[in-house]
């Protein structure tokens, strides 16, 4: 027979890994939208409007792991596939927003620094 103790880790740890899942489905609904914004089918204002609401929600998702010390280990290691297929769909959404207005290379750079790279896939310059 399980411990009270027991039933209420096992229940902590649930929600822990849903909250992992979660916050990974968050970060690619968020590479989603900026695809979105590059591909014109929305609005700059509809992209800062929707990115707030889905940056809101990530760093709630952060704190709750966060205070259960599993930020960092149960999202790295649940998400790295989920995260590095989304990564190269944000390269290919940076490199047109770097093509379009100034306001788009903003967002651009703020997603750059969301994935912590660079985007390597700049079109190359004809002279």
């Amino acid at each position: 027979m399980e411990s009270i103790d027991d039933i209420k880790n096992t229940a902590e740890w649930g929600l822990t890994v849903l909250d992992a899942k979660n916050l990974l489905d968050m970060k690619t609904l968020q590479v989603g939208l900026t695809q979105r914004l590059a591909d014109g089918y929305i609005d700059i204002d509809t992209w800062v409007t929707l990115d707030g609401k889905y940056e809101g929600v990530i760093q709630m998702l952060k704190d709750r792991l966060a205070l259960h010390g599993k930020e960092e280990s149960l999202a790295n290691a649940r998400g790295i596939a989920t995260l590095n297929s989304g990564i190269s769909e944000a390269i290919v959404a940076i490199d047109k927003l770097k093509g379009m207005s100034s306001k788009h290379q903003n967002i651009a750079k703020l997603i750059e620094g969301r994935i912590g790279i660079k985007a390597t896939l700049a079109v190359p310059k004809l002279d």
